[in-house]
């Protein structure tokens, strides 16, 4: 998205300001645009200390127009100290389908670290309707995700997982997508070679009440758990056992009122089963 909002200013001065400096080198590098710096190249990194430098940025970037940034405390602040500039949040700039289609179609320009890449791809899910389970069109009717899209959103989840093998929030919306898709059976024995793997992170992270903050808001998992208690069955052990020690993470009307869960039970087998 950064690319395009890029591209779309070829009649004005551009500079980024990030912590990313390699990843921006790769970008200018493949721009090859004249109107295009980096915040680093008007730094003087002898003279300067990280305080000192920290302020010359804020009072540089309070010289633009227009500031494309998200929840940056120095973009706030630069906005602040210019009463005619303005903040843009970037991923509001495009809509949910653009900013799909631009990752997926710009996924693979720049050389970027592992680390990067994995969380493009993890935006691409996002943006793709792997955490919303429920898509809306533009006549406000509600289009279901179809297996082939499900599918599409998982593969960028396992190609993120081999370039960030560490980090289990893959793992987990993974096997969240395999309920989705109604691979039950799959989902319980993938989800046993992660327990076998890599047990403790992968249930701290799903079970301990620790969220992700993501670009379309704040994820937690523990909204994801009730598929746990959904497909809770004996035959299914390693489903049953991360069920067993979530149950207690469960909103209090579920302990009470054990009737919705099997309502889920039955609602996983019809279309219905996106909502979860």
């Amino acid at each position: 998205m950064n690319l395009l909002i890029i591209l779309s200013k070829k009649k004005q001065n551009v500079i980024i300001f990030t912590d990313d400096i390699s990843s921006a080198e790769h970008l200018l590098k493949a721009l090859n645009l004249t109107n295009v710096y980096l915040a680093n190249d008007f730094r003087d990194f002898n003279t300067l200390s990280q305080t000192q430098m920290l302020l010359y940025d804020i009072s540089l970037m309070s010289f633009a127009n227009k500031i494309y940034g998200t929840h940056s405390s120095v973009a706030r602040l630069a906005t602040c100290l210019n009463s005619k500039s303005k903040q843009i949040d970037p991923h509001s700039f495009f809509t949910k389908k653009q900013r799909y289609s631009i990752i997926k179609q710009n996924y693979s320009l720049l050389n970027l670290h592992p680390d990067q890449k994995a969380y493009s791809l993890f935006y691409l899910f996002v943006t793709g309707g792997g955490i919303e389970e429920i898509e809306f069109g533009d006549k406000g009717k509600r289009n279901f995700l179809n297996s082939k899209k499900l599918i599409e959103l998982q593969s960028y989840l396992e190609e993120a997982l081999k370039l960030d093998y560490d980090n289990d929030k893959y793992r987990i919306y993974i096997i969240n997508t395999l309920f989705r898709r109604g691979k039950i059976k799959e989902a319980n024995t993938l989800l046993g070679e992660y327990l076998k793997e890599r047990g403790n992170e992968f249930l701290n992270l799903l079970i301990s009440g620790e969220s992700e903050k993501i670009y379309l808001g704040k994820a937690t998992f523990h909204k994801l758990l009730l598929n746990y208690q959904i497909y809770n069955k004996a035959k299914y052990e390693n489903i049953a056992k991360i069920a067993e020690l979530s149950l207690n993470k469960m909103p209090k009307y579920l302990h009470k009122k054990r009737y919705k869960i099997y309502l889920g039970r039955i609602l996983s087998f019809t279309p219905l089963r996106c909502y979860f």
